[in-house]
C-alpha cells in the first residue's frame, strides 16, 4: 500500500486542519536491556526483540478552536496510532502514549488569539 495522501491519524481522526508541519518519523526504537561495559571499555548489548516506533509532529499557530479538537483526541492514555512509513512504503498500526504537551498563547494584536506552534511525540509500546 503507497502513500494515501496522509501521514497519520490518531483514534481514527486525520489531522488535516492544519496539518503538521513537519513529520519525522523513527522507525524502530532499539532498546536494550541490563547493557553493560566490561572492564576494558568492550560493550556488551542485550538488545530486546521489541522495536516500537516514535513520531515527532510539529503543527503550525492555530486558533483556539483547532487547537481544542487536536487535544480532544490527544485527551486519552492510548492513542491508536496509523501513520506512514516512510521504509516499507506502507500504513501500520500502533497502540502509543505521548509526552507532556506545552502550549503558549499568543497574541496578535486584537482579539484574534492563538495557540503558538506545538509539538508532541508519540512513542509505541
Amino acid at each position: 500500500m503507497a502513500f494515501n495522501g496522509y501521514y497519520i491519524k490518531i483514534n481514527g481522526n486525520n489531522f488535516t486542519n492544519p496539518t503538521p508541519s513537519k513529520y519525522k518519523l523513527y522507525p524502530k526504537i532499539i532498546q536494550d536491556m541490563d547493557s553493560e561495559r566490561t572492564a576494558s571499555g568492550e560493550l556488551h548489548r542485550n538488545i530486546l526483540p521489541h522495536s516500537p516506533p516514535k513520531i515527532e509532529l510539529e503543527f503550525p499557530p492555530m486558533t483556539f478552536a483547532q487547537f481544542r479538537q487536536y487535544m480532544s483526541v490527544m485527551d486519552a492514555h492510548n492513542l491508536l496510532v496509523e501513520f506512514y512509513d516512510y521504509t516499507s512504503d506502507s500504513y501500520r498500526t500502533w497502540n502509543m502514549y505521548h509526552n507532556d504537551i506545552v502550549i503558549e498563547e499568543i497574541n496578535t494584536y486584537g482579539n484574534e488569539h492563538y495557540i503558538d506552534r506545538w509539538v508532541v511525540h508519540l512513542i509505541g509500546y
